[in-house]
């Protein structure tokens, strides 16, 4: 009886799904910047922006960067103009989340079921 011998480069295998891992996390993370901007509230428009210049999509993390984001995020009983952004309003993340959830998850699958070419 002879022996078969398979040898895997489990590393190379490891780096391919690396690397769609990484770029999942980016792609989703500015497609939930992306879908959530129309409830953040609008004023000057800097508290919007600021989640396209102070967050990191390769690490998955957004982050809206002026001094009242928590304040405005928090403001259940505050009266925000509609006029820039007609849904804006309060726990815009978690709106947003509440509406595109499945679509973000149908796209991370898509995107990490790639085969994987020898």
């Amino acid at each position: 009886m002879a022996d078969i011998t398979i040898n895997l480069d489990t590393q190379k295998m490891l780096s391919h799904y690396d690397r769609l891992l990484q770029n999942a996390t980016a792609m989703i993370t500015l497609q939930i910047i992306k879908d959530t901007d129309k409830y953040v509230p609008f004023d000057t428009g800097a508290t919007a922006k600021s989640a396209q210049v102070a967050s990191n999509p390769k690490a998955g993390r957004i982050v809206y960067d002026t001094p009242y984001a928590l304040k405005i995020y928090e403001g259940d009983r505050m009266n925000f103009s509609q006029d820039a952004h007609p849904l804006a309003c309060a726990h815009w993340a978690d709106v947003s989340k509440g509406q595109y959830l499945g679509d973000w998850t149908e796209k991370v699958r898509k995107m990490i079921s790639a085969p994987y070419r020898v």
